[in-house]
């Protein structure tokens, strides 16, 4: 559902980040977000309120110790003990006696205080004999040490950049709802939805990292996109492009084969979009020669196999795209943003929208295709 402004509501965007919405819905949803920078914020911030409160149960209300128990009403006991042994029990003869005699000693003491008090009489002091007192040395004084406490070493983007290591290495920074997120003294892991044997290499892959909490929760798994073509291929009019198949089956499997594809490189083109986001030039160049090594590897990797999955794709769709004039050559932009320009493009060619533009869904693909294929070359060669 769309608010005024034409943006999903907060509960299509929390369900969203959930992974609850049907296929198309999240579709929707994520090509909006995309391309909408007050939404991705919102996203954004959403996750870091999360993260927190999670951190907090986990690290606050879980550790704290049970309360004691309940404070004893002393009257109660009072009038307790003193039931059972008699205490408030009527006086009998004995105990009027004593409580008789109690009071005549009290008002005589009473009687006594008031009496006059004769002057003290002035006393002169007298000479203090002197007294000789041999001085013994004073035994040597010895000093307990203290306890050395290590101080708490504040978390650095090299620490962060090993653990995004880690999850490199088991494939966890590819659409895995893995989340990381650095504080001043730890780094929190938290991950949704995970099944035991990736929960467990999780686990494993981090534990000799002593800064780093892990979290795992139960909760669904974010839908994946594959499902969408299937909605699409048996919508009631299907789209120019299945025209060119033989079956409505082969065509469902082309487009199954694309999305899987789409997919990968969009899951390298979001790593490499949070890497930039983590590690900017300012903080790259803070860290240590070693780690930007690393991080340029990583970095690497993630390219190569995006500009695989993105030679997969034009060979599976160029051909059943008409011909377009070469475009002018286009300013250096984003890599995410032209593999989110194809991703969408791919969507709407595949669901038949657009068709009655001017320009039509299939030549816009055409010309995003050449454009991410430019950018991939120019960065190739930087």
């Amino acid at each position: 559902m769309l608010n005024r402004r034409g943006h999903p509501d907060q509960r299509d965007l929390l369900r969203y980040y959930d992974g609850e919405l049907s296929p198309r819905r999240a579709e929707t949803v994520r090509s909006h977000v995309e391309a909408c920078s007050d939404c991705r914020s919102h996203l954004t911030e959403t996750e870091r309120n999360l993260n927190a409160y999670l951190w907090f149960r986990r690290e606050v209300l879980d550790a704290t110790p049970a309360p004691p128990l309940p404070w004893m009403d002393p009257y109660k006991e009072f009038e307790r003990v003193g039931t059972r042994q008699g205490m408030f029990a009527a006086p009998g003869r004995h105990t009027r006696w004593l409580l008789g005699g109690a009071a005549a000693v009290c008002a005589a003491a009473f009687i006594h205080t008031l009496r006059p008090v004769p002057p003290a009489r002035e006393v002169h002091p007298t000479a203090t004999p002197k007294v000789s007192v041999r001085s013994e040395p004073a035994p040597p004084t010895t000093t307990v040490p203290r306890a050395h406490v290590a101080p708490v070493r504040p978390v650095t983007a090299d620490d962060e950049l090993r653990v995004i290591g880690a999850l490199h290495e088991i494939g966890a920074d590819l659409g895995e709802p893995v989340k990381v997120l650095r504080r001043p003294d730890q780094i929190v892991v938290s991950a949704i939805g995970l099944d035991p044997p990736h929960a467990a290499r999780l686990r494993s892959a981090l534990r000799e990292m002593p800064e780093v909490i892990v979290y795992l929760s139960a909760g669904p798994v974010a839908a994946r996109r594959a499902g969408a073509a299937r909605e699409v291929v048996g919508s009631p009019a299907p789209p120019a492009i299945a025209r060119q198949f033989a079956t409505p089956e082969d065509y469902e499997a082309f487009v199954d084969g694309v999305l899987s594809q789409t997919d990968a490189m969009m899951a390298r083109a979001h790593a490499l979009h949070d890497l930039e986001a983590r590690f900017p030039p300012e903080v790259v160049s803070s860290m240590k020669p070693e780690s930007q090594r690393f991080l340029a590897r990583i970095r690497q990797q993630h390219m190569s196999a995006l500009a695989n999955d993105a030679a997969m794709i034009e060979t599976s769709v160029r051909p059943l795209l008409p011909q377009v004039s070469a475009a002018e050559p286009a300013s250096a932009g984003s890599l995410f943003s032209d593999c989110a320009n194809v991703d969408r493009l791919l969507a709407a060619v595949f669901a038949g929208v657009d068709n009655a533009q001017p320009v039509s869904a299939e030549e816009n693909l055409a010309r995003a295709l050449d454009h991410l294929k430019t950018d991939l070359k120019r960065m190739d060669m930087n």
